[in-house]
């Protein structure tokens, strides 16, 4: 028998069908969204519903539904069968005890197609499939490093008001949310919170720096919906002291891992990589080796990136050739470990407009939003609450009208007066490369100020040469 991958997720999206995975960047399976024809989408329903290829051709033959498409028909003779577009990723696996996936729901997959004004563009999907929640600010590490705003006095949503809201996300079919922060535990209703998050099928991707406390270990011993993020980036008292205010975090981190190893709870590492810590990330990967771990999924090793909000000297990052020395030492340790890793420092380089358009598009306003610990809805968790990107208030309007409200319009077409005369306003590419694609908006005012919004993102080919940024400068 052969089901639907179950990092995959399929849905009605307006008048077409999307395939996309869940938590992208947690399972290491990279950003995608895919359209499909109805037969596709039938197909893949049912192979998740543990249907076999037999009894979907009879089914397929009753609705008068006929299976043109080539994948279709190739799936139903082949389940091993892929998308050309993604080969590494199988969208049917073999399955021997068939536990149903999801609470898809077949009148409302094939059900009266949604009001066509509610698709804008091809690239935007009806509804976002994952949202980030920024669940407060608050953290005691304040890393050196971090992007976040210090708000001490974070003010947030009514836990009533986020109820009724995360109903509508799970009724819409959003796959994932990912709960950030400060540090989520510092919430004083985040244990209300995360219960009420697993009353729906969501699946839910939580970071911390300092651990977790017994009873989410519990909850996450007990759930598959949970995954968990470790953010480690020094052994004690190797430049903690540097990194963070509390520089007692790894001590905490390590803990965590402890932890989680003995429950079996699967999780993934984080490490970031900064000129304080650049000297001692060896030692860290054989020290966590030297446990050999079982329940580590991924550990990802992320270059530090200058912060919109507020600076640290983490800023002034270490050398191309550094990190390209360590890129290759962590590649020769972990060659062979038991679990994937990624580990690439060099960022995009751009040569021309050809192989810039060809870049990964920005999810923001496009198939997700970030939800603030007060209720704004802004387009990206580095922009926060800068009012030019607030799209609306999940505390006045629900998510849909938000989704489709005129701020949220205006942002994806790029209807801004202040974009006239400029390099993006007048640029031959502005259709393909800010509607299709969308702009890193948080790249451009890094690298320009945010009075220079209008600028190209740093990485165009066309972005002033003398004022350009990467992860090494």
């Amino acid at each position: 028998m052969f089901i639907l991958n179950p990092d995959l997720r399929i849905r009605k999206d307006g008048c077409r069908y999307i395939l996309w995975p869940s938590l992208p960047l947690i399972k290491g399976i990279g950003f995608f969204h895919k359209v499909l024809f109805l037969d596709e989408a039938l197909v893949l329903f049912l192979f998740a519903k543990g249907a076999k290829p037999e009894w979907i051709k009879t089914f397929l033959a009753k609705l008068h539904i006929e299976v043109p498409s080539d994948f279709a028909r190739q799936l139903l003779i082949n389940p091993n069968h892929r998308f050309k577009d993604m080969p590494d990723l199988p969208v049917l696996i073999p399955c021997d005890n068939f536990i149903p996936l999801t609470n898809y729901d077949l009148n409302k997959f094939i059900g009266k197609n949604q009001p066509t004004f509610e698709m804008w563009h091809y690239a935007r999907v009806s509804f976002p499939l994952s949202i980030v929640h920024v669940v407060n600010y608050r953290c005691n590490g304040n890393c050196d490093y971090c992007y976040a705003p210090q708000n001490e006095k974070t003010q947030y949503i009514d836990l009533e008001i986020l109820k009724l809201r995360i109903e509508e996300w799970a009724e819409e079919g959003v796959s994932d949310v990912t709960l950030t922060g400060g540090d989520i535990f510092l919430h004083p209703k985040i244990k209300e919170m995360v219960y009420y998050y697993l009353q729906t099928p969501i699946e839910i991707a939580v970071s911390t720096k300092s651990g977790y406390p017994p009873w989410f270990l519990e909850m996450a011993k007990e759930s598959k919906q949970l995954h968990l993020q470790i953010s480690l980036d020094v052994l004690p008292g190797r430049a903690a002291e540097k990194l963070y205010a509390a520089p007692d975090f790894p001590l905490k981190a390590l803990y965590a891992i402890d932890k989680l190893e003995d429950y079996k709870i699967p999780y993934q590492i984080h490490t970031v990589i900064a000129r304080q810590n650049i000297n001692f990330v060896m030692e860290l990967i054989n020290h966590v080796l030297k446990k050999h771990p079982k329940s580590i999924k991924r550990w990802v090793f992320s270059p530090v990136a200058r912060s919109g909000q507020r600076g640290g000297s983490s800023y002034r990052p270490p050398s191309r050739e550094k990190y390209e020395l360590l890129e290759k030492e962590i590649e020769q340790v972990l060659l062979n470990a038991e679990f994937p890793f990624s580990a690439s420092f060099a960022g995009n380089q751009y040569e021309n407009m050809e192989s810039f358009l060809k870049r990964a598009y920005c999810s923001g306003n496009r198939t997700t939003f970030v939800v603030l610990p007060s209720g704004l809805v802004t387009l990206c968790e580095e922009l926060y609450d800068n009012p030019m990107f607030i799209l609306g208030d999940l505390r006045e309007n629900t998510s849909r009208e938000i989704w489709f409200g005129n701020r949220a319009k205006e942002l994806f077409f790029v209807e801004d007066a202040r974009l006239i005369g400029s390099i993006c306003g007048n640029c031959e590419y502005r259709e393909k490369c800010l509607v299709d694609l969308g702009k890193c908006w948080k790249f451009a005012m890094r690298a320009f100020g945010e009075e220079n919004f209008s600028m190209p993102q740093p990485d165009c080919p066309k972005a002033p040469r003398g004022r350009k940024i990467g992860p090494f400068s």
